[in-house]
């Protein structure tokens, strides 16, 4: 009866040093998913703006950055040849 007890000692301490071991592993894996956490959502903050600005008209009497520049608006086409 005593062998059994013992026994069951170990399994509880082996049980505890493992719940140990996992809460430690945990602490360092939590600081490393918050990062990753807080890139992903400045990846997505960033995406859903570019999204947005590109899908607004146009401002009236001000240039459109995402039509490259025109003549009409007095921007420089690039080298000419004469």
């Amino acid at each position: 009866m005593q062998q059994f007890r013992r026994h069951d000692h170990d399994r509880a301490k082996g049980a505890q040093t493992l719940i140990q071991r996992l809460d430690r592993a945990a602490a360092a894996m939590n600081a490393f998913l918050l990062v990753i956490a807080f890139g992903l959502a400045g990846l997505y903050f960033t995406s859903f703006i570019v999204l947005h600005v590109q899908s607004m008209p146009p401002l009236p009497g001000g240039p459109n950055i995402f039509s490259g520049p025109s003549a009409s608006s007095g921007a420089a086409s690039g080298p000419t040849r004469r």
